[in-house]
């Protein structure tokens, strides 16, 4: 029984370290995101706090790959678009 009681419990340390870890890095990634995609600002009279998304700078990357091969075949800007 306390063998399987130490089992349990190092399976629940491992599977909550996996958990948090790779929460960590998802915010990360998302704070990177945020400034350089996200404006945010709080209207003077009512409080009211807005974020503007500047997704545009999403298809940055793909416009210039589209750019740099112009013969690419409509299957191939779609596969580049998907990625």
């Amino acid at each position: 029984m306390k063998k399987y009681l130490k089992i349990v419990v190092v399976f629940i340390l491992i599977i909550s370290c996996l958990t948090l870890t790779s929460c960590t890095k998802t915010e990360k990634e998302q704070k990177i995101l945020d400034k350089e995609m996200v404006f945010s600002f709080e209207h003077p009279q009512t409080k009211q706090k807005y974020k503007i998304i500047y997704a545009n700078q999403l298809f940055y990357p793909y416009i210039e790959k589209v750019k740099d091969n112009p013969n690419l075949s409509t299957s191939e800007t779609l596969e580049l678009y998907n990625n």
